[in-house]
């Protein structure tokens, strides 16, 4: 599948809807905190959010979104935020807080693995991870669902 790289930032940055809400408490279940919804943009396309964060190392977290493709049937996940999960030596960005996004290298061989990894400040935490995560992929009407996200400190 030939993605561009402008067509991901648009899929990732349009503006979408929540369709299925999230869950009012998180679901702990596999020693994780978890929570899922659905969005629906304004050009139509539907995505999946998941989120989840380990209860025994609460830095252990991601934000992803799914990307419902019609084109060829599959999902793809186009973008993840996460905690400083630790890693191995080559992927240093792994002991930081760091957001994965689609290969676009891959994806023109039908690989989709969300493999381009940059290192990010926007978030420290979980709860800063969901508020950055829901600004930068548009989700409207996420504060909401999230207030304590949204309850930023001045200090």
């Amino acid at each position: 599948m030939d993605i561009s790289e402008q067509q991901l930032h648009e899929l990732i940055t349009c503006p979408k809807d929540i369709i299925s809400k999230p869950r009012k408490e998180f679901l702990c279940t596999n020693g994780c905190r978890r929570n899922d919804f659905t969005a629906k943009s304004t050009t139509d396309e539907s995505f999946r959010i998941f989120m989840r964060q380990n209860l025994r190392l609460p830095e252990d977290y991601s934000i992803g979104l799914i990307w419902e493709c019609q084109e060829n049937h599959e999902d793809i996940t186009l973008c993840r935020f996460n905690g400083p999960h630790g890693g191995n030596k080559k992927m240093v960005t792994h002991f930081v807080t760091h957001i994965h996004e689609l290969n676009l290298e891959l994806a023109k061989e039908d690989v989709f693995k969300e493999s381009a990894v940059k290192e990010t400040h926007a978030y420290a935490t979980f709860t800063d991870a969901i508020y950055a995560f829901c600004e930068h992929c548009h989700i409207k009407g996420a504060i909401r669902f999230f207030p304590t996200a949204y309850s930023q400190s001045l200090f």
